[in-house]
Formats: structure tokens, sequence, C-alpha cells
């Protein structure tokens, strides 16, 4: 079927469909919460689950290991403060952020700045971090890609978009991307395909199915080729012996 299809345009339902997955809304995703990168402990990448990451600067200078009353969103006015007490607020935010889920670095850097940090202190603050490994970009797009492919069903071009959409490098996306073959992509497939299956509308129009479980995949990331061929491979598994659709049968 992959053969069948190579070289065909596909319809314009799929390229809507794909379009929608492009936007970068998440697929099948109802709760628009910030996915977490990794079932296991998040927190500083060390850390145990639920712990807030130690403090790289508390040791040796207790001033600046405090922050000022109120913290984030204070209202105080930043004018006032002094840069030990603006350093102490940034490490606050930064601390904050990783105790609840893995962060990239630039994630790290839009809430420093939603916060009014001065971009010197945030530049300086994250280099440090990403010395100690509590910021780790590469580590976070390798667990993105483990636990996003295994818990969405993801293909490889939606995690890509969803980790340049989190400012991680193209070299560590093509890494992290590495521990997914077209087999693996294939077979999460095939499990989002029969899912829907089994819960087919009694009489549905084979051309219906076709076209709906076909614009799923499509909002999942997966390319005409690989989405075609799974769902004629799964109609075919469950007793429908018309002609297999490609990307011309089903177009308009």
């Amino acid at each position: 079927m992959l053969e069948a299809t190579r070289g065909l345009e596909p319809p314009d339902w799929f390229a809507a469909a794909a379009a929608q997955s492009a936007s970068g809304d998440p697929a099948d995703d109802a709760s628009g919460e910030e996915p977490e990168a990794s079932a296991g402990p998040t927190p500083g990448w060390g850390s145990p689950a639920g712990a807030e990451p130690a403090d790289p600067f508390a040791a040796g200078n207790s001033r600046r290991g405090r922050t000022r009353a109120g913290g984030e969103g204070s209202g105080a006015d930043s004018a006032e403060e002094t840069p030990e007490e603006t350093e102490a607020k940034a490490r606050a935010i930064v601390l904050r952020q990783l105790s609840m889920v893995a962060r990239t670095r630039q994630q790290l850097a839009e809430k420093l700045a939603a916060g009014d940090v001065p971009q010197g202190t945030a530049d300086a603050l994250l280099d440090r971090f990403e010395e100690l490994g509590l910021i780790d970009d590469r580590e976070f797009a390798m667990m993105w890609v483990r636990t996003r492919s295994a818990t969405r069903r993801l293909a490889a071009s939606a995690l890509r978009r969803e980790l340049l959409q989190r400012g991680v490098d193209p070299e560590y996306i093509a890494e992290a991307l590495d521990q997914l073959s077209e087999d693996d992509q294939r077979a999460a497939a095939r499990e989002l395909v029969d899912k829907k299956l089994r819960v087919r509308r009694p009489g549905e129009p084979r051309d219906k199915t076709v076209r709906r479980l076909v614009s799923m995949l499509a909002r999942k990331g997966y390319g005409g080729g690989i989405a075609f061929g799974v769902v004629n491979e799964a109609l075919a598994a469950a007793g429908e012996d018309d002609e297999p659709a490609e990307f011309d049968t089903l177009d308009g």
C-alpha cells in the first residue's frame, strides 16, 4: 500500500487535517494542559518526584538564598529591587517551575521575562542551572519523545513540531526521534485505528470510515502513506474486502 500511495496528491480533507496538526493544537488532547515530559521524576532531572530541586545558589550566601516577601507576582515595584533581590526572585521562579514539571531553557526564559527579570540576569541564571544539570534540553527531548509517543501515539512529525515550539535545538530533536522507527510508528498508528474500529458505528460506509480514521491519524502527525496503509490493513483484517482506498479515490 505504501507503494500504491507514493507520489499521489493527498485529498483536500487530508491536507486540512494535517494542517490542524501543524497548527500546534494538541492532537485529541482536550485538557489543554502542558503534558509531562516524562512519566518518571521530572524536577531537576534527579530529584525525587514532587520534591523541589536543590537551590544551586543557597550555600554560603544567606542573603542570596532569600526571596523577597510575596515572591513572584507580589506586585512589588521592580525599580526598588536590588540586584540581589532580582536574582533571588528569578531563582524562585525557575525553581518553582522545575518543581512542577520538566522545562526547556526557552520555556523558563519566557517565565522569567513574564516576571520582569532583566535578560542579563535571566541568561546568567539559566547558564548556571544548565551547568548543574537542572536544565537539560537534550534529556528533555529524549524523555518527551518516549512519553508522548507512548501515551499519545504521536508520529515523529508531530513530536518534532512540539519540541521546536519549546525551543529545543534541532540536533537534540533529531537524536531523540532516532528512538522511533517506522515500524514503531506503524504499530502506534495501528493501535489508534483498531481502537476506533472497535467503536465504529454500525452500518457506517467504508469510505466514510476511511476518511474519519485517516484524518485522525493526520492530526496525530502521520503522513498519507502510513495513514492510508494502516487503515486499509485494519479494515482488511476486520473483513472489509473492498478496493483499498488511496489518496485520489477519496478526494472531494
